[in-house]
């Protein structure tokens, strides 16, 4: 497998020109991880890119007012989400905000050799997700569209709408998505569970996120009990890292004072206090790091969670607002980057082997 090779030092313009630093989605950094050299027998290292391309029917000049208007434009936006796609040469694509997908991503991916499925929300948005895989080395086990607004029908035994007095207070539209894959390159059972979300935007509804979280969550583990291979889940969780989703994925639990927790009931903090996961975050995050840019926000929002003994080899840095500011970039999309998202890419080490996967 190929490793992460083709961006290892940022480009710079001409000095004497006058020329600042190139920062471009092809000219960031590597970062390598210290994690020994495993034997071959037992990992095989895949890159995975977990990305929120930003649906075309969310690109209105009165939203990205920061950007000109040809880089909202999907005649430009297309290609340079296939060239940055194909650039990347990733195993394995967790997609988020895809729409126009019969129109056009659909045929380019294929011509990437690739192979996949996108869930939309029923009836209604027109974005959604998708998982993608490299035809070749992967084949399809089985696949399960997560609808969260399926929260507002099951409730886990809450009646959190009622308590809100607003019927359709969780009825938000989103969306995740989970694969199995079994790889081709081995004689055994070997594959990967792949999973994919994107969770509710608003900063305001943090109960929604942690609901919507849960429900991943509940259905990730039912695949997993079905399964025995190792899990990725990329995606957009909107929150951030200091966040209440973020301890409910990565501690397994949320503190009771977490001010997330402030104005929920308490059946839901119980809930939510027993129904975490002990997931691995792959990227490091340095202060200033941001997965997405508009103006004025910037932050992290995009992550990729692994369990079952993935670990991290390498990944791409994340560009600082600092950095970009330096560059003239007040929020994206802009120029080379076509989304307002900055997509992970990750070069990971898999553990194939045929043992059962438990939560660390």
């Amino acid at each position: 497998m190929k490793t992460l090779s083709y961006a290892t030092t940022m480009t710079r313009c001409n000095p004497s020109a006058g020329g600042k630093p190139s920062i471009t989605p092809y000219t960031r950094p590597v970062i390598h991880t210290v994690n020994g050299q495993p034997k071959e027998s037992e990992f095989e290292k895949v890159r995975v890119v977990s990305y929120n391309v930003l649906a075309q029917c969310y690109c209105r000049s009165s939203i990205f007012h920061w950007s000109d208007r040809g880089d909202i434009r999907w005649k430009r936006r297309k290609g340079k989400i296939t060239k940055e796609i194909e650039e990347y040469n990733a195993d394995l694509l967790l997609l988020q905000e895809l729409d126009n997908f019969s129109d056009y991503h659909r045929g380019a991916l294929r011509k990437l050799g690739y192979d996949g499925y996108t869930y939309v929300q029923r009836n209604s948005r027109k974005d959604g997700v998708g998982i993608f895989w490299k035809s070749e080395d992967f084949e399809v086990v089985s696949e399960t569209p997560v609808h969260f607004n399926a929260i507002a029908e099951q409730s886990y035994g809450i009646d959190y709408a009622q308590k809100k007095n607003n019927p359709e207070y969780l009825l938000r539209d989103s969306v995740g998505a989970i694969t199995v894959l079994r790889s081709n390159k081995h004689p055994s059972d070997v594959g990967i569970i792949l999973a994919t979300c994107h969770l509710f935007w608003n900063p305001d509804n943090a109960d929604v996120k942690l609901l919507q979280a849960f429900h991943m969550v509940e259905r990730i583990r039912q695949v997993v009990r079905e399964h025995d291979y190792p899990l990725i889940l990329g995606g957009d969780f909107n929150s951030v890292p200091d966040s209440a989703v973020l301890s409910f994925l990565t501690d397994g639990s949320v503190p009771n004072n977490h001010s997330d927790l402030r104005d929920m009931s308490s059946e839901l903090v119980e809930m939510i206090s027993r129904g975490g996961m002990k997931l691995q975050n792959m990227y490091q995050y340095e202060e200033g790091d941001m997965t997405n840019y508009t103006e004025p926000f910037a932050d992290v929002l995009d992550y990729i969670f692994v369990m079952g003994g993935v670990r991290a080899s390498s990944f791409l840095k994340l560009p600082s607002r600092k950095a970009l500011a330096e560059n003239g970039v007040k929020g994206f999309p802009h120029g080379p980057w076509p989304s307002d998202h900055i997509a992970l890419v990750a070069e990971l080490e898999i553990p194939f082997l045929s043992k059962p996967v438990e939560e660390s």
